[in-house]
């Protein structure tokens, strides 16, 4: 208890014997910051008081106000009344400087107007003369042009002008009809180079002696007894790989056929045969249940032959 904070202290024993001091503490603390603040604003008053102070004359309270407002009055009125004259004068000036200045303005529009007025004059003067000349001058070009028919020279006008663009769209039609015979002859030359060229890799190409009778090199890819490779079923496509493996590969000697289960009695007799021909050992991935074919591994070794 005795190394406790004063304040921890007093509320240790308040709460011993229950007694609450809360709201009277909060109280407290309420009335304290209030009166700090009030003591605070009455000093910061102290000092103004003390600086206006010194502004004021010292026998300022024993002055007859009553007397200085008639005066005040009387005086402000008399001011008043020479402002007023004041005004008017100040109006009447700016209103005689802006007599003056239209004044000015317009003796400097009319000298302007007369100097316009007299240049018209010579200008009217021209234009009557040049009225006069272009008059007879149209009057001469009527009688020249009166035994013209213009309606039918119109009407000649927009029939050439229809020949002509006529005939330029003629001349277009020409150069198509061109383009088009020396498309048509590149067109013969260049299915005739494609026909040699198609020729000459038929040629190189007979003279490969494909590893299976009934395969076939064509343009479009291979074919297998004239049906294509991908259309062909499981068993011939096993076929025609292994014979293009040995044919690729003819000193390895060994070959694995994937998906063997897809080869009936005849192929693998067919499979058998080839292997025979090229010296080849041929291992075929079939599924059997029975464990009587093949090679049997287990853990990596051979357990059994069959």
């Amino acid at each position: 208890f005795t190394k406790l904070k004063p304040d921890a202290q007093r509320k240790m024993l308040l709460e011993m014997f229950n007694v609450n001091t809360e709201d009277l503490d909060e109280e407290y603390d309420m009335r304290y910051d209030e009166r700090r603040d009030v003591n605070s604003q009455a000093k910061a008053l102290e000092g103004t008081i003390r600086t206006l102070s010194e502004n004021f004359p010292a026998d300022i309270g024993t002055w007859d106000m009553d007397s200085l407002q008639t005066s005040h009055t009387k005086l402000l009125e008399e001011y008043d009344g020479i402002a007023a004259q004041q005004d008017e004068i100040k109006t009447s000036e700016i209103n005689l400087r802006h007599l003056e200045t239209n004044l000015n303005m317009y003796n400097e529009q009319i000298e302007s107007l007369e100097a316009q007025l007299r240049n018209l004059k010579v200008k009217r003067e021209e234009a009557t003369k040049a009225v006069k000349g272009l008059s007879e001058e149209l009057e001469q070009a009527k009688k020249e042009i009166a035994h013209y028919d213009v309606e039918s020279m119109d009407n000649k006008l927009l029939e050439y002008e229809r020949q002509f663009t006529l005939h330029d769209e003629w001349k277009k039609l020409n150069d198509i009809r061109g383009e088009h015979k020396r498309l048509e002859t590149r067109s013969k030359t260049l299915t005739a180079l494609l026909e040699a060229n198609r020729k000459a890799k038929q040629e190189k190409v007979s003279t490969i002696k494909l590893p299976i009778d009934g395969l076939a090199i064509t343009d479009e890819g291979i074919n297998f007894l004239d049906t294509p490779l991908e259309q062909c079923s499981t068993a011939q496509k096993i076929l025609i790989g292994a014979s293009i493996g040995i044919a690729q590969n003819p000193k390895l000697r060994i070959m694995l056929v994937r998906e063997g289960s897809n080869l009936d009695s005849h192929a693998l007799t067919v499979l058998e045969d080839i292997a025979r021909e090229n010296d080849f050992q041929v291992f075929v991935e079939k599924v059997d249940e029975s464990g009587k074919i093949g090679i049997v591994m287990q853990d990596g070794e051979v357990v059994a032959e069959n």
